[in-house]
């Protein structure tokens, strides 16, 4: 299974970074998933200094099964780059925007067509780590239940009370 991290400048480390733990993870054990970093352009410089060279052009990614838009203060500046609404309007799996990312899938006009699974990125009760707990939770979805709680004992990260809800849409599962 594909997993696309969708980057751009200013974006917040830890909405990236987390899911990119949880998934990295899971494949380690043994999750048949496979991760790239997706973007116009490389090296992207996020919010707090970090530069991280993507591993795929955006002009030459395909479709994701699952695609993860992180948010931050870059977000206001890709809502309006063509080359990022068109990609996000490409038919992926499932789109999970972590925090301001979702303003990403409303600039493409795609926000309705795609499940939500933090709408107020509170269900953490820490909007940065909103991120793992999506994770997590489309971990669970796409694997198992036993997958995600092995990684999030791995990860040393307490998972939620109420879990997140993991609704598919455009039938990928």
């Amino acid at each position: 299974m594909r997993i696309g991290v969708l980057l751009f400048d200013d974006v917040e480390e830890l909405e990236f970074i987390g899911p990119i733990e949880v998934f990295g993870t899971a494949a380690r054990l043994g999750a048949s998933l496979s991760l790239t970093t997706i973007s116009d352009h490389s090296p992207v410089l996020c919010r707090l200094g970090t530069r991280v060279e993507v591993q795929q052009k955006i002009h030459r990614a395909g479709p994701q099964d699952v695609l993860i838009v992180p948010g931050g203060p870059g977000a206001e500046a890709v809502k309006t780059n063509a080359a990022f609404l068109r990609y996000l309007r490409m038919p992926h799996g499932i789109i999970a925007p972590v925090c301001t990312g979702s303003v990403l899938l409303e600039a493409a006009g795609i926000s309705n067509q795609y499940a939500r699974f933090i709408d107020d990125c509170s269900g953490s009760g820490a909007p940065s780590s909103a991120g793992i707990d999506v994770a997590l939770a489309l971990v669970e979805q796409i694997c198992s239940a036993q997958i995600a709680n092995a990684v999030a004992s791995i990860v040393q990260r307490q998972r939620p009370q109420r879990r997140l809800a993991c609704s598919a849409v455009r039938g990928l599962f």
